[in-house]
C-alpha cells in the first residue's frame, strides 16, 4: 500500500501516464469501526502486481490535506 496527500492528483497522473488503474478513487467511511475516512484505488505495476494507493482522512505534517478530501 502507498499513501498520498492528494489521491485525485495521483490518479490523474497515473491515467495520463498510462498506468492501469482498476477503478477511480473510492470513498470509504469506517468511523463507526474506529478507523476514520479514506479514499483509495488499486492499480497495476509493470509486472501486473496489484497495488493500493490510499489517502487517509487525517492531517499530514500539520497541513489539512487528506481531511478535506474525505468530507462528505
Amino acid at each position: 500500500m502507498f499513501n498520498t496527500d492528494d489521491i485525485d492528483l495521483v490518479y490523474k497522473n497515473f491515467i495520463e501516464n498510462n498506468i492501469e488503474c482498476l477503478s477511480g478513487p473510492q470513498y470509504f467511511d469506517f468511523t463507526a469501526q474506529g478507523f476514520g475516512k479514506s479514499k483509495a484505488f488499486y492499480f497495476k505495476e509493470p509486472d501486473g502486481i496489484i497495488l493500493e494507493m490510499m489517502q487517509n482522512g487525517r492531517t499530514v505534517n500539520g497541513a489539512a490535506g487528506t481531511e478535506e478530501c474525505c468530507k462528505r
